[in-house]
């Protein structure tokens, strides 16, 4: 369908399609269209009636980035150390509303480790801001030495995909790691998604 970038089917019981999760292109169809031409076209090709609360659209904008109204900004950052060992929690917001995300962190992990914690917390805090309609995954994450400065470099795969599949963010350690891999994470998402 013209404006669909991807889409990923949930299946049900018995084969059946259960969901269907579309990131569309912003201002091509309505909303609304597009979920009433995806119900009739999995009812063509399936045979599967869905119902309107059974299909998800996220927009995209026309040119792939966020209005910086929209965008969602680093809040808290903690680093905890407790019964069950060492764990980080990003805090998301956005328009008044909280997010948060917490990943464990591995007892003796070096400060790589510390940051790919809090890269995975950020990407868990946008996950629940989307209420789950994508999910994230870090594919790579490294530290760079750029004119002097050190870089952190991030690639994220969203499922489902989007786009060619891959997010790209980058931003400079200037102090704290966990706060820089943080914000590396949110520059690789902020600039695909409409929040």
């Amino acid at each position: 369908m013209p404006g669909i970038l991807a889409v990923n089917l949930e299946p049900g019981a018995a084969d059946r399609i259960r969901k269907v999760n579309i990131i569309a292109r912003e201002g091509t169809r309505s909303r609304g269209q597009i979920v009433q031409d995806t119900i009739s076209l999995v009812f063509v090709r399936s045979g599967d009636r869905l119902t309107a609360d059974a299909v998800d659209v996220i927009e995209c904008s026309d040119d792939g980035l966020v209005s910086v109204a929209g965008r969602p900004r680093l809040s808290t950052i903690e680093v905890e150390d407790g019964a069950g060992g060492r764990s980080v929690t990003i805090g998301l917001s956005r328009e008044g509303r909280a997010f948060l995300g917490s990943a464990a962190v591995g007892s003796g992990t070096s400060r790589t480790g510390l940051m790919r914690s809090g890269v995975e917390a950020t990407l868990r805090a946008a996950e629940a801001m989307m209420a789950d309609r994508l999910t994230f995954s870090v594919m790579d994450l490294r530290t760079l030495q750029c004119g002097g400065e050190a870089i952190v470099l991030l690639v994220v795969v969203p499922t489902p995909p989007v786009g060619n599949g891959l997010l790209v963010g980058s931003t400079r350690i200037q102090g704290d790691p966990v706060e820089a891999a943080a914000r590396a994470a949110l520059d690789a998402i902020n600039r695909t998604f409409t929040f």
